[in-house]
């Protein structure tokens, strides 16, 4: 997966939006976007676990719906045929250190076999906090609708960390929209990261 890490008002949101209106303006792929965010209202239904409340909110994209629980095989079925004319499908989900810290099996189960295991499936998530995905007892088969038989030798999906952008060029950083005034001491503040100044 591809990992947006770093403290709140960072611009992680802001990257993640760019990366979507990017993915849906080419028109290759088909992207999904979630948010656990606070400003997104998100809240958990009675006791489901974190699948079932990813694959709500992800419902909630696709569909006017109030059902307290999506079926999972109607849903990713859904998602199949969408994505058919696609060169793939990107879930990508805002703050996902909201739902949980860290995910419980049922959403690392769900979110690896369904968006990093498959063919033409790809995963963007932004969170607070550095986050690995815990890969005990994942479960998938070669049908879409059953995805029940363990595979072996899974690998642990941790992560490797690439730095955002930094840059204390003042006249460079001036040259972005709404940024003319800029000083030097903001730029401090904001580490030099572009898009946390911006």
């Amino acid at each position: 997966p591809l990992i947006i890490s770093r403290l709140a008002r960072g611009g992680k949101t802001t990257a993640l939006m760019a990366l979507f209106d990017e993915l849906k303006s080419s028109g290759e792929f088909l992207p999904i976007i979630i948010s656990f965010n606070i400003s997104a209202n998100f809240y958990r239904i009675g006791d489901e676990n974190n699948e079932q409340s990813i694959l709500r909110v992800i419902a909630t994209q696709f569909f006017k719906t109030e059902d307290k629980y999506i079926d999972k095989a109607k849903m990713l079925a859904y998602i199949d045929e969408a994505g058919k004319s696609f060169r793939g499908v990107v879930l990508l989900i805002d703050e996902l250190n909201a739902l949980s810290r860290p995910l419980d099996r049922a959403g690392a189960r769900f979110l690896i076999a369904e968006f990093l295991d498959r063919p033409k499936r790809y995963l963007v998530f932004t969170s607070h906090v550095l986050m690995v995905l815990d890969c005990n007892s994942i479960t998938i088969s070669n049908s879409s609708l059953e995805r029940t038989q363990p595979v072996p030798n899974i690998i642990a999906r941790t992560y490797r960390i690439v730095h955002m952008p930094q840059c204390f060029d003042l006249d460079e950083l001036r040259k972005m929209p709404r940024c003319t005034t800029l000083t030097k001491s903001f730029v401090s503040l904001c580490s030099g990261i572009p898009s946390l100044i911006y």
